[in-house]
């Protein structure tokens, strides 16, 4: 049964923070240098403002949320597009006011 135990892999992953940039409409996440292609990514921008999560077991197409401070509740943005590297991720986001800095983390 030990043996067992101590076959079990656990998920790894990575986390860090970035900035993002604009690109025409989009706002561009952008992460490199991961030893592993990411399967499952989140996304929280540093003012708690927005969150993107891609899970594609779920959908191929990550879910984008931002806060709404005119009526204090969040609203779906819809769909973030996200282009998986050997090495990191690209996430392209339509949602308004997800410019500045955020917190990302990366799981295999």
């Amino acid at each position: 049964m030990a043996n067992n135990i101590n076959a079990i892999q656990t998920i790894g992953g990575a986390k860090g923070n970035g900035t993002s940039y604009m690109s025409d409409s989009s706002t561009i996440f952008s992460v490199s240098g991961l030893s592993f292609e990411p399967r499952v990514i989140k996304i929280y921008s540093s003012n708690g403002g927005a969150r993107i999560i891609y899970n594609p077991m779920v959908s191929h197409i990550a879910d984008t949320f931002a806060f709404d401070t005119n009526n204090y509740r969040w609203h779906n943005y819809g769909g973030t597009n996200v282009q998986l590297l050997p090495n990191g991720f690209i996430a392209t986001a339509t949602a308004p006011n997800l410019l500045g800095s955020y917190y990302w983390e990366a799981f295999k």
